[in-house]
């Protein structure tokens, strides 16, 4: 039989696990799968972003590259999560015509950069208005991969994972893939 005092100190052992849990749980983030779907919509939106201080992005400059977006919050524990997978892959296919962009999906530029903070990226950030005009981010994170005629391939859900090999596996198919450009015409980063 156990004593009334073990049992209050079990209860309080049991509490403040759960209380530390609770607390842990909104830093560590929790497996979750990705899931991997190819892009089913009529177009790819316009990469219309800006950048950490606020000027327009030059979204030429990714003609012809293979772009990774990656939509994040900083409330969002799997999106903190996947952050070094990101940089791995990013540095896996550095000096290639890969590009891995870490998206803020609309929080203010305050709640964005106290993360940033903490973090050392190597990353490039750029900021979304959030505003539902151009990408829809219906859970985060969201991942999109453009192939190098800037169009919508690929949307990974859900954290890729500490190795991030849905995203190696898409990258490397792109990668083996001609652009589709059409004859005489320059490849550009708006593309419909």
């Amino acid at each position: 039989m156990m004593r009334p005092s073990l049992f209050k100190l079990r209860g309080r052992i049991a509490a403040f696990a759960l209380a530390l849990s609770a607390t842990l749980g909104q830093w560590v983030a929790p497996a979750v799968a990705a899931d991997v779907h190819a892009w089913n919509e009529p177009t790819t939106p316009a990469l219309d972003f800006t950048t950490r201080d606020g000027k327009p992005f030059n979204a030429a400059a990714l003609a012809g590259k293979v772009v990774v977006l990656n939509f994040w919050a900083s409330w969002c524990a799997p999106c903190r999560a996947e952050m070094p997978a990101l940089e791995k892959v990013a540095a896996a296919h550095s000096g290639k015509d890969v590009e891995v962009l870490l998206v803020n999906a609309g929080e203010s530029p305050a709640a964005m950069e106290r993360l940033l903070a903490r973090l050392s990226l190597a990353l490039p950030v750029l900021r979304h208005s959030g505003d539902g005009t151009n990408w829809h981010t219906p859970s985060l994170p969201l991942t999109v991969v453009l192939d190098g005629s800037s169009r919508a391939r690929w949307k990974i859900s859900g954290g890729i994972g500490e190795s991030g090999e849905p995203l190696r596996e898409l990258i490397q198919k792109l990668m083996h893939e001609k652009p589709a450009t059409p004859a005489g015409k320059r490849l550009t980063a708006n593309l419909p």
